[in-house]
């Protein structure tokens, strides 16, 4: 009897001992709505801007800064918006993957301002900026930045035609910004900033010659001025560093069979100090620059462009 009783106690003894090693077993299996103390974290990682694809042959898509990535019916070209930026961003049109900024004779992409239409892989596409959202916000003072443009993609199946250039001559002047069309067909655009020359003969930058280009508010010596051409056959720069331009040194570019040759004809210059050596200091205004275009019969990419 008494070792009866001996058993019974070690038998409830391990029951009750069984019990509580599945309890806190139970207890310590890590919940799946808490967090896991003996997980390692990770830092998420950016995501990528994400693909979309034109699906119809007429849309309008609204187009985010520093997140749309719209490949368009060519499926190679896209319209991308690196940043909001000031109140005048808007998106780009890419003629390929990726941005191409650091040659400016390889320029591969448009601001989408107004409209244009181009060829690729035949298909003749159309983009028109319809208007763009914006907000004020709040650093050091009130700014106003782009949130969202809403885009207009028309595209077709066509192949893109052959034209012949046409001989152009076409002075345009330099007091204010030139921002036209000098050829409508084949198309050649031109923008031209404002531009201003300053020569020294005396003070601490005797013998130097700066300018002063669009925006600046001073003269420098080390700054260049571009001409950008958007013609149908693509995108390229003529530039001119200050002393280029007072020597009135010409240049040339090739785009395509477009052949571009730049001139500075003539300008005016004025007495604005006198040193007490002897030597001035001179202002030149009226920058005239003589455009000629020429060349022969070339398949077009670029039908229409506007700012």
């Amino acid at each position: 009897m008494k070792n009866y009783k001996i058993l019974l106690i070690i038998f409830l003894v391990i029951v009750v001992a069984g019990i509580i090693f599945f309890y806190s077993t139970q207890n310590n299996t890590p919940s799946p709505n808490l967090p896991q103390t003996n997980q390692t974290n990770t830092t998420p990682t950016t995501p990528k801007k994400a693909e979309n694809s034109v699906t119809s042959n007429n849309e309008t898509i609204k187009v985010l800064p520093g997140q749309s990535n719209i490949v368009l019916a060519d499926g190679e070209s896209r319209i991308l918006f690196g940043n909001s930026g000031s109140e005048m961003s808007v998106p780009d049109v890419v003629f390929g993957k990726n941005y191409s900024l650091n040659d400016i004779h390889k320029i591969n992409y448009l601001p989408i301002r107004k409209e244009l239409s181009f060829y690729s892989k035949g298909y003749l596409i159309t983009l028109k900026n319809l208007g763009c959202n914006k907000e004020t916000r709040f650093t050091d003072v009130p700014e106003i930045w782009v949130t969202d443009c809403s885009v207009n993609v028309s595209s077709k199946k066509a192949e893109a035609p052959a034209l012949q250039i046409k001989s152009v001559v076409k002075e345009i002047g330099t007091n204010s910004l030139f921002k036209s069309a000098i050829s409508n067909e084949p198309l050649v655009y031109v923008t031209a900033p404002r531009l201003s020359l300053m020569s020294w003969t005396t003070g601490q930058l005797k013998g130097k010659i700066g300018l002063e280009s669009g925006s600046m508010t001073s003269y420098s010596t080390d700054t260049s001025w571009d001409m950008s051409f958007v013609t149908a056959y693509g995108i390229d720069t003529i530039r001119y560093s200050a002393e280029e331009i007072f020597n009135k040194q010409g240049k040339k570019i090739n785009i395509g069979p477009l052949q571009v040759d730049s001139e500075i004809t003539s300008f005016n210059c004025r007495v604005i100090y006198k040193g007490t050596d002897g030597g001035e200091t001179q202002q030149c205004d009226d920058i005239v620059v003589k455009l000629t275009l020429a060349g022969g019969n070339g398949v077009i990419k670029l039908v229409n462009y506007s700012e």
